[in-house]
């Protein structure tokens, strides 16, 4: 009788797939984090190298689209795109975005007209012209790092969810054959 798996069917099958969606769980929401917060992190940190690097010219706004983002946000955006020329004469472009209202920024028209040939600091590598950002545009490292820290601490406590479940069943079986 140790070790004979439930005669339920039902009841086993119910163990199993618990058992796998835990298993499911405590892998895929660290991978998670993992997949979206290091290429985050990484991209923060790009930007942070290009200002810190101080390769800096004058780009000239030369499009301008917008973005309007999903129904459930209010995610409108400007989209601008910045050409600017290396110092060793190379073309380059990087875009930058702002939020944009109709009510706060006038008809798209309008905006575009404005923002057209206006100019800023661009940032950018020597070696790879396209490889730049716009002054202001550096993000800060806290939200991705929150967010790994979030996923992390999710994924540890389905992992010690996970442990003790499977520590209370052998303490049970262990009893049972006693």
């Amino acid at each position: 009788m140790a070790d004979q798996p439930t005669s339920d069917p039902r009841a086993r099958r119910t163990e199993i797939i618990g058992t796998l969606i835990a298993h499911l769980l405590v892998i895929s929401i660290p991978a998670f984090g993992l997949a979206v917060g290091l290429p985050w992190i990484s991209s923060v940190h790009n930007g942070h190298q290009l200002v810190s690097a101080n390769v800096r010219t004058t780009g000239t706004v030369t499009d301008v689209r917008f973005s309007n983002g999903s129904r459930k946000s209010s995610g409108r955006s400007a989209i601008m795109t910045y050409s600017f020329t290396a110092e060793n004469g190379t073309e380059g472009t990087v875009e930058d975005s702002q939020s944009y209202s109709k009510w706060r920024d006038g008809p798209r028209e309008e905006l575009t007209e404005k923002l057209q040939g206006t100019e800023k600091t661009v940032f950018y590598d020597p070696d790879d012209p396209d490889e730049a950002i716009v002054e202001g545009d550096t993000r800060s490292y806290v939200p991705p790092v929150i967010f790994l820290t979030l996923f992390t601490v999710i994924g540890g406590f389905f992992t010690y969810v996970m442990v003790e479940q499977t520590i209370k069943a052998r303490r049970k079986k262990e009893a049972q054959t006693v």
